[in-house]
């Protein structure tokens, strides 16, 4: 049961169409997520701000679909935050310890 015009069976196509939904589904989103990622930590690399290697070690965990989407929702449920989660997660999988560099910078947090 969908809760928005772009959910509806009746109205999704008024809406929107099939390739935005394609461009803004959940698997397209964190692809691009990725990308960002690597190129970011690419970047970084080039000017000593993360450790060599960081952007190979977050695009070798980069397999989408090797992710748990519902647990992932239930953790940005529970955290409040869309990236967060996947963060963590990221962490986790890189080797090295190179993980940890994922998003680095990206926010003032860092």
């Amino acid at each position: 049961m969908g809760s928005t015009m772009v959910d509806s069976a009746l109205f999704r196509n008024f809406c929107g169409t099939e390739r935005a939904r394609e461009i803004w589904c959940d698997e397209a989103m964190l692809k691009n997520w990725f990308k960002f990622w690597v190129a970011l930590a690419q970047a970084e690399e080039e000017i000593g701000i993360v450790p060599k290697g960081t952007a190979a070690a977050i695009d070798a965990v980069s397999d989408v679909s090797t992710y748990d989407l519902d647990a992932l929702r239930e953790k940005i449920e529970e955290t409040t935050h869309p990236c967060i989660p996947l963060c963590w997660e990221i962490e986790k999988r890189a080797k090295d310890g190179l993980g940890k560099w994922v998003h680095w910078g990206a926010t003032l947090q860092d």
